[in-house]
């Protein structure tokens, strides 16, 4: 079972289903890492297979243990290992992730009745277990999911392309708080606007927001409502497939599994994961989206 791993290398198709790159990839990944590997516990494992745990246990998120038993090591050179290799993703990709300049914004940007669009904004909750502390607990409460949740802010062109990635944040903030946070209006011009859903609505007081019309009871949308929000729709779906595509590495969708007493350092966590996985899928998954005018 020591060797166990290294059979991946000989079948494509199974390798990318479960380390979540393309051979081609993982090496041309493993060239980028080469000078940042640090020389403690590589002997066992080797430069090589220290990554591919790595990336395995982001992409299925499974347990250390199980890790451990098919790389033939303990659970503990697992952990080091991958807080080791973590740590250093996180310096390498920072580069992949990257809010971009204002001619690469406009560049990408779509327009979208008369309002030039280049970034679209979501929020996204990730469950998480309980922690320890009642306060703590009650923090991460979302009352929107009725579970306790890690929540953040994703920022994404009109073509899909990863801009933004907030810092986590508990599950007892909403959308708009994160906004706020975020301060991404310091970062666009006058003439940019922002797409987003109906759960930003205030932002426009910051900055040039395209909202979707809000129906209620009270309030019946008409047809030229109805057919705005169908066409905006179309558009602001390129978040939701960009967070989609982050999801697909189940250490970002499954239950968050944070251990800490402190939950500083549980957020810190989860938004370093965050950004490696996004900027994982700005290097290797990104397809281009078709503008919609």
């Amino acid at each position: 079972m020591k060797i166990f791993w290294k059979t991946l290398f000989t079948v494509p198709l199974l390798f990318s289903e479960i380390v979540g790159l393309s051979i081609n990839q993982f090496n041309e990944l493993h060239q980028c890492l080469e000078s940042r590997f640090p020389t403690k516990y590589c002997k066992r494992l080797g430069k090589q297979g220290k990554l591919l745990l790595c990336l395995i246990y982001m992409r299925q998120y499974c347990s250390q243990g199980f890790l451990a038993w098919i790389f033939g090591v303990s659970k503990s050179t697992i952990s080091r290992n991958v807080e080791s290799i973590l740590s250093e993703l996180e310096h390498i990709t920072v580069s992949w992730l990257k809010f971009a300049d204002y001619g690469e914004r406009m560049k990408n940007s779509v327009t979208f009745r008369g309002a030039k669009l280049v970034l679209i904004v979501d929020g996204t909750e990730q469950q998480v277990s309980i922690l320890s502390k009642k306060l703590l607990e009650q923090a991460c409460f979302s009352g929107k999911k009725k579970i306790h949740t890690f929540t953040r802010l994703l920022g994404v062109s009109p073509r899909g392309h990863i801009y933004y990635v907030g810092e986590a944040e508990t599950g007892s903030n909403n959308d708009l708080n994160s906004y706020h946070k975020s301060e991404i209006h310091n970062r666009l011009t006058k003439k940019e606007w922002i797409g987003a859903d109906k759960g930003f609505r205030g932002c426009q007081n910051y900055h040039k927001f395209v909202l979707p019309y809000f129906e209620s009871p009270l309030v019946k949308l008409t047809s030229k409502q109805q057919e705005f929000n169908n066409s905006f729709a179309r558009i602001r779906t390129v978040v939701e497939n960009s967070i989609a595509q982050v999801k697909k590495w189940k250490i970002c969708r499954n239950c968050f599994r944070c251990k800490f007493a402190d939950l500083d350092k549980a957020l810190l966590q989860s938004t370093r994961v965050w950004k490696v996985c996004a900027a994982l899928v700005n290097k290797f998954n990104f397809v281009l989206h078709s503008q919609t005018k």
